[in-house]
């Protein structure tokens, strides 16, 4: 593992959450479900102190709130859904744009959480193009979209940086090109795989795309100043460290 860490731990101690489901004075389970399953991972153990005996996770557990919040469990889901970002890259010689708008609208995933940004050089501001690329925002928009946002660049070493400050607050991102897909339940099981089964990838494949933490991305881009250089290594760092899921074709 290098030192910059792709998923850092972190500790959650449970005692005073909304969640924790106590007899007495000890904690016997979690409303959520979540510390039984982190204790059957051994990622975590019992703890206690003057007042109480609790669990604590070896996790940052975002379903944690403290009591004194009128939070029920089913707003904490939705709080804690997972939000991405697709960049859509195109080049002079898109073609093939259609049927990758086709499979971002077709994703199964609530349209809200997702954020979309097209990226292409000023050289291809032509009526034409313009014209493809309005049809598709408009597609996009129809599908329920959050967010549609166009960059338009001049200096190709900018264009990673400009795109992606588009989609930098979502938790995952996606980078596409023209021809290529995404699985219609792939943000679907990441969510799943995070949110339900409590895993802690970074680095997400399906048998077009990659998906890819937002943080592990700020964090090693700068050491490649290349987002194809970057992605292999962050594949390569993400299996090195149990890090990677790639789902079935």
């Amino acid at each position: 593992m290098k030192s910059k860490q792709l998923d850092k731990v972190a500790e959650t101690s449970c005692k005073d959450c909304k969640f924790a489901i106590y007899e007495g004075k000890t904690q016997t389970g979690c409303e959520a479900g979540r510390a039984e399953v982190y204790m059957e991972k051994g990622m975590g153990f019992e703890a206690y102190d003057k007042d109480k005996e609790f669990y604590v996770v070896n996790t940052f557990c975002s379903y944690k709130i403290d009591k004194k919040y009128d939070v029920s469990l089913e707003d904490i889901k939705k709080i804690r859904k997972k939000t991405f970002g697709i960049a859509l890259y195109l080049e002079e010689e898109s073609d093939d744009i259609e049927q990758t708008i086709k499979s971002i609208c077709d994703i199964d995933y609530d349209h809200k959480s997702i954020y979309v940004c097209i990226s292409h050089s000023y050289k291809m501001l032509r009526p034409e193009f313009t014209n493809k690329v309005k049809k598709y925002m408009r597609m996009i928009e129809d599908a329920g979209f959050y967010s549609i946002k166009v960059v338009v660049y001049g200096n190709e070493k900018q264009r990673d940086y400009n795109t992606f400050k588009e989609v930098a607050r979502q938790n995952y991102v996606t980078r596409l090109y023209a021809g290529d897909t995404i699985g219609k339940d792939t943000y679907k099981n990441i969510d799943k795989a995070i949110n339900q089964d409590l895993e802690r990838y970074v680095f997400f494949e399906d048998a077009a795309s990659c998906t890819i933490l937002f943080k592990a991305i700020n964090n090693r881009y700068l050491d490649h100043r290349d987002y194809d250089k970057m992605e292999d290594a962050l594949r390569e760092e993400s299996k090195e460290t149990d890090l990677y899921k790639q789902f079935d074709a």
